[in-house]
């Protein structure tokens, strides 16, 4: 019973995130690609936002692994977590969105 509650939260919603955000991204550059060398660098508006929102999946999913991560004598440790994680999804959006 507890390893699927662990599938669910720590593995499942990280990559759901990503995999939305790929789709959006990739939805987001399609008129900009092509077959050619020059146009491979949009790419980067596709993988570096998903990357950005599995991370930021992860923090919110395990913040209080997370939590234990941020060193003791920094207050709110689980505040961090939470707004790394939310600034990492803030991140994602602008990169996609070119904002």
């Amino acid at each position: 019973m507890t390893s699927r509650y662990v599938f669910w939260r720590f593995l499942f919603w990280p990559q759901v995130a990503g995999l939305v955000f790929l789709c959006i991204a990739f939805v987001s550059v399609r008129r900009q690609l092509s077959f050619k060398l020059d146009s491979l660098t949009i790419l980067g508006r596709v993988f570096v936002p998903a990357s950005l929102a599995v991370f930021a999946a992860e923090h919110l999913a395990g913040a209080n692994f997370i939590m234990q991560m941020v060193p003791s004598w920094i207050p709110g440790r689980l505040f961090w977590a939470y707004f790394f994680g939310f600034a990492m999804f803030a991140s994602s959006a602008s990169i996609i969105l070119m904002k």
